[in-house]
């Protein structure tokens, strides 16, 4: 009887220290998931989770504040249509086209893109990430991030039209360049 009890004993003391150590697990991950949104939300840098399965996208703050969509509800996932909608109709197909590419061949996903604001304002940005596959070589999920560039595309414009402008200038002047 006193061996049976001792088993058993043992048994709850090997549980609990299980338990014990899947906290700590938990408890780390957790701290490492909170450590890395952190910087992303320092950085102004939005990331996604796209559900390919479900079509739903899970996002941060920063994501939902670019597409003018609400935070708590793209925290608790939005229909993927929801978050392509906030995208420039000029960029939709081709953006679909590089998805869908990225999704069938697994090669990694780099755009840069329109976004349309609900008052006409155009703004740009820069969006990576790449579709993992389930244990059955399925699409699974498609994680990713995206980072405003608006100031980096109106500054190269700027560039350009100074470019442009100067060529102008020394054509009519009848000036040569010197390189």
């Amino acid at each position: 009887l006193l061996r049976v009890l001792a088993r058993q004993v043992e048994a709850q003391l090997e549980l609990r220290r299980a338990a014990e150590i899947q906290g700590r697990r938990m408890a780390a991950a957790a701290a490492r998931e909170q450590r890395l949104i952190t910087a992303l939300t320092s950085a102004q840098v939005g990331w996604w989770d796209w559900d390919i399965a479900t079509g739903t996208v899970f996002g941060s703050a920063d994501l939902a504040r670019d597409r003018e969509l609400d935070p708590a509800t793209t925290r608790q996932g939005v229909p993927q249509e929801t978050m392509m909608q906030s995208v420039h109709p000029g960029d939709r197909l081709w953006l679909r086209e590089a998805l869908g590419e990225a999704i069938e061949t697994g090669a990694p996903f780099r755009e840069e893109y329109r976004l349309l604001t609900a008052s006409g304002e155009v703004r740009w940005t820069s969006a990576r990430g790449r579709c993992l596959r389930g244990p059955d070589g399925k699409p699974w999920r498609f994680p990713g991030v995206a980072i405003d560039i608006t100031d980096r595309k109106l500054t190269e414009e700027r560039l350009r039209d100074s470019h442009i402008g100067r060529e102008l200038a020394m054509q009519a002047a009848q000036l040569g360049r010197f390189d």
